[in-house]
């Protein structure tokens, strides 16, 4: 595992909540945002720069080690905003993702 092993904890409605809306929020920034300003650069740069950029900014919480896989998460949700048209379908992805990591 990139994190590292699952510790057994209790997850409130408030955590899960507050992992949703961090997803949530990520996704309003990376993919309705910034992938809006660059899409007039062409959608392969639009989806690149997103994906590398939620790479990048994800060292800090989860180290070096996870870039490629936050690369590769990126480049999916950035790819969804490509071809969905619509910022919501990458943000019910990174959702799901999120929650399937913190619940047992």
């Amino acid at each position: 595992m990139v994190a590292g092993p699952r510790i057994p904890v209790h997850i409130g409605p408030e955590a899960l909540a507050l992992n949703a809306l961090a997803a949530v929020s990520e996704e309003a920034f990376f993919r309705r945002f910034l992938y809006g300003r660059l899409v007039p650069f062409g959608a392969v740069a639009a989806v690149a720069a997103t994906a590398l950029l939620f790479a990048l900014v994800h060292i800090p919480a989860y180290g070096v080690a996870a870039f490629w896989v936050d690369l590769g998460a990126g480049l999916l949700l950035s790819w969804q905003r490509w071809a969905s048209g619509t910022w919501t379908v990458p943000a019910a992805t990174h959702v799901a993702a999120n929650l399937l990591v913190v619940l047992p």
